[in-house]
């Protein structure tokens, strides 16, 4: 008899276990909770929103993708989950998952006191650029030249020089928004929205406390060859305005050189080419000079031609030579410049004889 009770315990314990894995809120299985973060406007969504859920005195966190979209999973119970992003104000829900379940619950993130922001500072100039460069270019480091049509530059004495495919390339693209510097219109800060569609929806890609000119975002998500659409808004502690000016930018392909190759002899006046850019109005090409303090600069020019012959001071055997080409689109109005850049990596080359 107690052999046979001892059998029905176990079989009770076994029968809960079951229960537990198959439904029972609570009792030991797993269901996850998903959903999207829009954001305080409509037809936007926010990426790197951070979710977590916290109950049972232990907290699940986890990121939204590129589309707003995240899952958390979790053991069955109640939890209390919170999606949060820098300079919007927190939402929080309570959510209660089943055993094998998936929970939707969706955020809408307000902004201050979530209202619609109506009073806009004016825009005196905006500015929308693309990149196409070697990957190992911190953007960070390029800054801004005036006197080459607002091209952003960077030191080519810290890449490697190399012959390289489209694989070793990336794109990003870069937002910036003035406005006039009388403006006290209560506003903290400028957002930027990017989507493929002119109809989005719009994902939040950056943003900018306000500067003294406006504020600068970018957005390091691109794929070259394609088309993409920007848009921003502007927000403080009474909401966030509608979505402001939808500008379109083609996101550059890689310029490669084809020769002369990576450590190429050549004739002392060699010709130079590379690939087409599609949609590029000109190519800018550079010539250094290896000397103790770096590669100093000796010959440039530009061309609408993907090839062309050495046009400075003679090259000298003995010595190493570096080249780099850079493909330009640009299209500036009164109040609003847009454009691209692909630049390559650089290669080495020396001089076969000097020249007679």
């Amino acid at each position: 008899m107690k052999k046979y009770l001892k059998f029905l315990g176990l079989l009770l314990v076994l029968s809960l276990f079951i229960m537990g894995q198959a439904g029972c809120p609570g009792c030991g299985g797993f269901g996850k909770i998903s959903g999207v973060v829009h954001g305080s406007i409509p037809n936007t969504l926010i990426c790197k929103a951070t979710v977590t859920a916290t109950g049972g005195g232990r907290t699940y966190s986890t990121l939204t993708d590129e589309t707003g979209r995240y899952e958390l999973g979790v053991p069955a119970g109640t939890y209390t989950v919170t999606a949060s992003k820098e300079t919007f104000n927190n939402a929080t829900s309570s959510v209660t998952v089943n055993t094998g379940e998936t929970k939707t619950q969706d955020f809408n993130l307000t902004t201050g006191s979530g209202g619609t922001i109506t009073g806009l500072p004016d825009i005196s100039y905006s500015y929308l650029w693309a990149e196409t460069c070697p990957s190992e270019i911190d953007i960070r480091s390029l800054k801004f030249n005036p006197s080459k049509g607002k091209k952003l530059e960077f030191n080519p004495n810290s890449l490697p020089i190399a012959s390289r495919n489209s694989g070793d390339y990336r794109s990003y693209t870069l937002l910036q928004i003035n406005i006039a510097p009388s403006d006290d219109t209560g506003i903290k800060g400028i957002r930027f929205y990017r989507s493929d569609n002119p109809n989005g929806p719009f994902i939040l890609v950056d943003f900018s406390l306000l500067m003294s000119y406006g504020g600068i975002g970018i957005d390091t998500d691109v794929t070259s060859g394609t088309t993409r659409y920007y848009t921003f808004s502007f927000f403080g502690d009474s909401g966030e305005s509608a979505l402001q000016q939808l500008k379109s930018i083609e996101i550059p392909e890689p310029c490669i050189l084809s020769s002369p190759s990576n450590e190429a002899t050549v004739e002392p006046t060699p010709t130079f080419s590379w690939n087409t850019v599609p949609n590029a109005d000109e190519y800018y090409i550079e010539v250094r000079e290896k000397t103790d303090s770096g590669w100093n600069y000796i010959w440039g020019t530009s061309t609408t031609n993907t090839s062309i012959t050495y046009g400075g001071n003679a090259l000298e055997s003995g010595k190493t030579y570096v080249w780099d080409v850079t493909a330009f689109k640009a299209t500036t109005e009164e109040t609003y410049t847009s454009g691209f850049a692909s630049s390559s990596y650089p290669r080495k080359f020396s001089v076969s004889t000097s020249p007679q």
